[in-house]
């Protein structure tokens, strides 16, 4: 059937482009095509009798109905192959390389998991080869590239900035929007110096970044490479890591606690077991009468520490306190924990970090000042006391069921007015939206990123660049800001429409002709 069909093909391109051959041979072509054209003819397709086909290319209406019979037969047989085919799903070979990054990208998969996947789902007949798909990815990489250097950055003011290692112990510098979520720095380095930073961070001025803070753990290279890019930038440590490192050494103290509490209960219960008469009493009953008198007082500073530490926590979050209030607050908790680890001298975790967090607290209490200060400009622009926002600060501390509640809102609407207090309450609330204090953002992209690591013992610029597309595109189907829902970090960004991943790589020419310098 197939070459009957290949031999119609060849009869309309001779006829199209001319043709070379026998007289016979053309003979038997032009008896075909009248067979097709008196077909044509038979269902009306065409205002034609027999008798005209046959007239118009010089041959018997016999040899024409011969023809047409020959035409109905392909026909039926063409409907047969039609049929069989139906529900198949014809596969290009795009569509396999776009199955490739969605296994890589969206799966996770190793390599040897996406050719194992393919050789299934194809039935063998689209098998790749390890080399194929690495250098599809590669492509893809180098591809990526060039699209993230053509997006703006001038949209960026506050950052969250990391470092972390890939499964080579290689340091990875990353960099995430603070508001948009958008990935703008993800890089492969050979070190974390302050040097390296500042190169990453000036690579990046150039395309319109310009951080008014940025926010990060104590890293001293970072810090460093921060500061001299972004001189009069806000650089803010990290609320989060202070009271991860400092919630460390609380739990060692209290662990320590609980185990002398155990202790003292397991010499209790061997002496009650034990015989007065037994040579090893009378040893007992002195460590038990020892931990009896020694474990009161580790069971109030227990209690001591885990009330200071809950406070601690408070007020490094949006406590209601002014700044002032904060920092002798901190600094008065601080001096009781001080004063507590001295006591016990096996504390010297505890004395370690209460000193690390009074030396980072100045730099990690840079979100209220900068709260304060937002607060001011909202006051002078509306033509209002600060002192409003101040009160409504308070009260967004306070249960909203409470009588402090209530006579805080009574307060602010009597130094403003009903009129103006819903404006004001509004702009409160975005201000204090607006103020980030936590690199939570970096965390969570460490953590994206750490199955890509996992999936190749060393991983490259270009695939790095590839993830980093691939996220920045990625729309966000649920999320706590429900402005973001439906939207990529890219759009965000942006405020326009972009397609997600794979379609935009069709979209700017991945698969056309001369990909590598295509770039729309």
């Amino acid at each position: 059937m197939l070459t009957s069909l290949y031999s119609i093909f060849t009869i309309l391109k001779s006829l199209l482009f001319g043709y070379s051959g026998s007289m016979a041979d053309w003979y038997r072509q032009r008896s075909l095509l009248a067979g097709i054209l008196g077909r044509l003819a038979q269902v009306k397709k065409i205002s034609m009798s027999v008798q005209d086909v046959a007239n118009l290319f010089k041959v018997s209406q016999k040899t024409v109905y011969k023809n047409m019979k020959r035409i109905m037969e392909l026909e039926s047989q063409i409907h047969e192959l039609l049929a069989s085919l139906d529900g198949c799903i014809i596969v290009r070979r795009k569509d396999i390389d776009k199955t490739i990054l969605s296994l890589a990208l969206d799966a996770h998969a190793p390599l040897e998991g996406i050719q194992r996947v393919l050789h299934y789902i194809y039935d063998g007949k689209a098998s790749r080869s390890i080399g194929y798909i690495s250098t599809l990815l590669n492509r893809a990489g180098a591809f990526s590239e060039k699209i993230l250097s053509t997006i703006p950055l001038h949209g960026i003011t506050q950052g969250a900035n990391d470092e972390i290692f890939d499964s080579s112990n290689a340091p990875v510098l990353t960099g995430i929007d603070l508001v948009s979520t958008y990935i703008y720095l993800l890089q492969d380095m050979y070190d974390r110096k302050g040097e390296t930073w500042e190169l990453a961070m000036e690579t990046l001025k150039d395309k319109g970044l310009k951080l008014k803070v940025s926010i990060s753990d104590a890293g001293g290279g970072l810090l460093k490479g921060i500061k001299a890019a972004f001189p009069e930038a806000d650089v803010q440590i990290d609320v989060f890591h202070v009271l991860r490192d400092f919630g460390r050494a609380v739990f060692h103290f209290k662990k320590h606690v609980l185990k002398e509490v155990a202790e003292c209960y397991d010499l209790e219960m061997a002496v009650a077991k034990t015989k007065s008469w037994n040579p090893g009493c009378k040893n007992k009953r002195k460590k038990l009468k020892e931990s009896r008198e020694k474990v009161p007082a580790l069971v109030e500073d227990y209690d001591t520490l885990t009330c200071l530490h809950a406070w601690s926590h408070e007020l490094l979050s949006f406590s209601g306190y002014s700044c002032d209030d904060v920092r002798e607050l901190l600094h008065w908790i601080l001096e009781e924990m001080t004063a507590l680890a001295e006591r016990n001298s096996w504390a010297y975790e505890l004395r370690k970090e209460i000193s690390r967090f009074e030396e980072r607290l100045p730099a990690t209490l840079k979100f209220l000042n900068r709260l304060f200060e937002s607060f001011g400009h909202a006051a002078r622009n509306m033509g209002l006391p600060e002192e409003v926002f101040q009160l409504l600060y308070r009260r967004s501390a306070t249960p909203k069921d409470s009588e402090a509640y209530l006579a805080l809102t009574r307060e602010a609407l009597d130094v403003i007015g009903p009129e103006r207090f819903s404006a004001a309450e509004r702009t409160h609330d975005r201000i204090v939206a607006s103020i980030k204090r936590a690199s939570s953002l970096v965390e969570n992209l460490n953590s994206r990123l750490r199955p890509y690591m996992n999936m190749k013992k060393h991983v490259s610029s270009k695939f790095y660049s590839l993830i980093q597309l691939h996220l920045n595109t990625k729309k966000y189907r649920r999320s706590r800001v429900e402005s973001r829902v439906g939207h990529s970090p890219l759009e965000i960004l942006t405020g326009e429409q972009w397609p997600e991943f794979i379609d935009l790589l069709e979209e700017r020419g991945f698969w056309s002709v001369g990909v590598s310098n295509k770039i729309a």
